[in-house]
């Protein structure tokens, strides 16, 4: 009697390991699991590599430099336009010729660089003298490192207009971009080419 007793628990162990059940749930539980854990579904993409600047082609490394040694500052802009230099204190550059008289020429202006001397300081400038020369709703503004103020300059035709200042030397860049409005619109209106020359303007030793 003795004997039946100790063999039933080897017995119960016995089936208790064999149970056919519980081995299908061990597989259907824990084979999902170790699948997801170690593959990745081809439906993800992979991960997209961002190139850095050091490895963008600078778009304006082929263009032509323009220096104004009277007045100390420098820009570049494309093969194929037009610089007109009718002084030191005044230059320009358009998309036509403007010495044709086409009659797309005045639209086809890009940008004038025109220079003033002044022994005052810029903010003093552009309170005493903005409507002088045209400007309004002029701000401060930070372009390419320089403290600068951005304005719209009114006239025949609307521009942006940024005002910067090199010691005695006041130069305001007018950009015609064919937008009637305030500050804000006229900027938002600038081709790319014009925003690819403001980016190179600098003033030189």
């Amino acid at each position: 009697m003795k004997k039946l007793f100790l063999a039933f628990p080897i017995i119960v162990l016995l089936a208790a390991g064999c149970n056919p059940s519980q081995s299908a749930y061990t597989n259907s539980t824990l084979a999902p699991v170790v699948q997801n854990t170690n593959s990745i579904p081809s439906s993800v993409p992979a991960p997209s590599s961002t190139s850095s600047p050091a490895q963008t082609l600078n778009q304006t490394d082929d263009w032509k430099t323009y220096v104004n040694s009277n007045y100390r500052y420098s820009f570049k802009y494309p093969k194929g336009y037009f610089l007109q230099r009718q002084s030191y204190e005044y230059v320009s550059l358009w998309q036509n010729d403007p010495s044709k008289n086409d009659i797309h020429a005045e639209t086809s202006l890009l940008v004038g660089f025109r220079t003033y001397k002044t022994h005052k300081t810029l903010k003093k400038f552009i309170t005493e003298e903005s409507s002088k020369y045209d400007l309004v709703e002029a701000r401060p503004v930070i372009i390419n490192g320089i403290a600068a103020y951005e304005a719209r300059q009114t006239g025949m035709l609307s521009s942006y207009a940024v005002i910067f200042q090199n010691e005695s030397n006041i130069v305001v860049l007018n950009f015609n971009s064919g937008q009637d409005g305030n500050v804000e619109k006229t900027k938002a209106a600038m081709a790319k080419i014009q925003k690819q020359i403001l980016s190179t303007f600098k003033f030189i030793k």
